[in-house]
């Protein structure tokens, strides 16, 4: 052979038959093997020759290198589709790459990746890669849980369309994100299609809902959300102690609630207070809206926020885990000062009897 050496490696199958003589000896042998299959993993004889630009493409978007450096490999206006729940929304290649730089660089610095396999096809002009995705979450991605330290191994496919000029103008991913994300912590598959979770199997991140107060079932503010509660999870507990405080008198300075009952407030105090329990839920991004209304939250850092809301993980009582959205007092300050008053107390649950209360004065709804 005329090859260099390519410093690769193969893993090839074979079947050989032999016919064995009156003798005993073998007098013939036939090998049955995928020759050019085994050559192009060593480097020797490509399948197919795979457009310089699709490959770059590739390497561009794994490494994190965003839609700068992207651009150069693909047309203006290249499109991206994958049925992958983090990705449904984005219809772009620039969107994509955006996205693939925040978890390379970002939410996983640091990440690395392999091409294990690529091949293309003439007649339909289109390239196809298969990869593995290797990263650790530990950087902070708006958008996304709170870094878990977990890593993830996840595979995937592009399918990438070559335009006559030589350079990408579509792309479609194969990825089972739901696996990826049960990996570094941001979804339990135990949980999807469960038969006693009533949650579909296209959940992803953000999509549960953890309520420590008014809003559990058989609480006062739970009938006038059934909608967005619809799909219960199940009894939780957070995995980290927080400090719920509940006055010891009826008293709720939320505008947005209705009752003059004694009101709940988290604290977001990582290691102080208790295991809180409460319950989990499946909900929607409209639903998320519709809570942050009770709970007045207004935005991320918002002066008029009675709660903000944030990522937490939680246990279920069949011990698997998820992150969900959670609500925490926004001023720390005057709870604080109630607890230390005595005016209130610090409990690892929020019961029935601590909820009933009379309408406000007056009441006719948020202003």
């Amino acid at each position: 052979m005329d090859e260099a050496p390519t410093h690769k490696s193969m893993e090839t199958q074979y079947v050989y038959n032999m016919h064995v003589a009156p003798c005993g000896k073998v007098d013939r042998i036939t090998k049955v093997w995928h020759s050019a299959w085994a050559a192009a993993q060593v480097g020797w004889t490509p399948l197919t020759s795979v457009p310089v630009d699709a490959e770059n493409l590739f390497h561009a978007c794994e490494s994190g290198r965003g839609w700068h450096e992207v651009r150069r490999f693909c047309t203006r206006d290249a499109t991206f589709d994958a049925q992958a729940e983090p990705l449904k929304d984005i219809k772009t290649l620039h969107g994509y790459a955006e996205w693939m730089k925040g978890i390379a660089t970002v939410a996983m610095p640091g990440s690395q990746y392999d091409l294990n396999s690529c091949a293309f096809d003439p007649k339909t002009h289109t390239a196809t890669f298969f990869g593995t995705f290797r990263g650790t979450h530990t950087g902070h991605l708006e958008g996304f849980p709170e870094p878990t330290h977990k890593s993830m191994e996840t595979q995937y496919v592009y399918c990438m369309h070559v335009a006559p000029c030589g350079k990408v103008d579509r792309i479609t991913k194969v990825w089972h994100s739901a696996w990826a994300a049960a990996q570094v912590g941001w979804l339990r598959p135990a949980l999807q299609g469960s038969p006693h979770s009533g949650v579909a199997h296209s959940n992803h991140i953000g999509e549960y809902y953890f309520t420590y107060g008014s809003l559990k079932r058989g609480f006062p503010n739970h009938a006038k959300h059934e909608e967005e509660l619809s799909r219960f999870v199940g009894k939780a507990t957070t995995v980290e102690p927080y400090p719920l405080i509940v006055p010891k008198e009826p008293s709720c300075t939320n505008p947005n609630c209705p009752y003059l009952h004694r009101q709940p407030t988290l604290m977001d105090k990582v290691g102080l207070g208790y295991y809180v329990k409460g319950e989990v839920y499946a909900v929607k991004a409209d639903d998320v809206k519709e809570l942050d209304v009770l709970e007045g939250f207004y935005g991320k850092k918002h002066s008029d926020n009675v709660y903000f809301r944030r990522h937490i993980t939680v246990r279920l009582e069949s011990g698997d885990e998820v992150v969900a959205h959670c609500y925490f007092i926004a001023d720390h300050a005057k709870k604080w000062a109630e607890l230390k008053e005595g005016t209130a107390e610090c409990l690892p649950e929020y019961t029935s009897d601590m909820a009933v209360g009379e309408l406000k004065p007056g009441w006719s709804g948020p202003a």
